[in-house]
């Protein structure tokens, strides 16, 4: 892979136009800031729920028929690592995720049914309450103050990031936290530091913490299977895996 630096929108859909046309183009990733005007361009189909939901593609790839395409293969990672996580008999029931950015709606639209779904979000808005009814989801308007309801907390947002020097800010308390039951999960999306501020609250009390490098590094073997698709999702993981 090579690292382009775009320097307007403009150039991006120039760039877009060109390895659109170029058979040798066969994939790519997509970073901030530019993932919902990869959504938005002529040159890029999307038939990906991730990516619909969430209107943001971080991944580019050519398919078999030629056509370039484009997924977020944010969702599709979070739940292949909590698959990876939790054993079968582990009940998750409720889930509450915070923080609906691109990252948020991938994750909640990839969430299976059967799950009682809570999601909030710092701020409000139209689209933002019809996502969660599409979804039959709940939408708080304020974070929780008791915990208790949940077998599944969700941080998407880039509060425990030290990339955003977020490290160290939390949304919850230590007394709110520790209304959470003993069973409840806290993953954190975020994996720099490995344990944020807000994750070592729920640790300090014996709950079960994950961060998300798993998931960063599940999506890289999503992004390759789809610009390699004769090869399985294991084939890749496998072919990945350290020695």
């Amino acid at each position: 892979m090579y690292p382009v630096d775009i320097p307007s929108v403009h150039s991006l859909h120039m760039l877009l136009s060109v390895i659109d046309n170029d058979p040798s183009f066969i994939g790519g990733a997509v970073a901030a800031p530019y993932k919902r005007e990869v959504f938005l361009s002529p040159h890029v189909h999307v038939n990906d729920r991730g990516a619909l939901s969430s209107s943001s593609v971080n991944c580019i790839y050519r398919n078999s028929q030629g056509r370039l395409c484009g997924c977020n293969t944010d969702g599709i990672a979070f739940i292949q690592s909590l698959h990876q996580l939790i054993s079968p008999t582990t009940d998750i029931k409720s889930v509450l995720i915070y923080g609906l950015g691109a990252t948020g709606r991938a994750i909640a639209a990839n969430m299976p049914d059967h799950y009682k779904l809570t999601v909030f979000n710092r701020t409000q808005s139209s689209d933002l309450l019809d996502f969660a009814q599409n979804l039959n989801a709940h939408m708080l308007t304020s974070p929780p103050a008791d915990l208790s309801g949940f077998d599944l907390i969700v941080n998407a947002t880039t509060l425990g990031s030290a990339q955003f020097n977020s490290s160290d800010k939390t949304l919850f308390t230590s007394d709110i936290v520790s209304t959470s039951k003993h069973s409840t999960i806290y993953y954190d999306i975020n994996y720099d530091p490995p344990l944020s501020s807000q994750s070592q609250c729920f640790k300090n009390i014996n709950r079960f913490v994950h961060n998300g490098l798993s998931m960063n590094q599940l999506q890289a073997y999503i992004a390759i299977s789809k610009v390699f698709d004769s090869y399985s999702l294991l084939d890749i993981a496998n072919y990945f895996a350290p020695d």
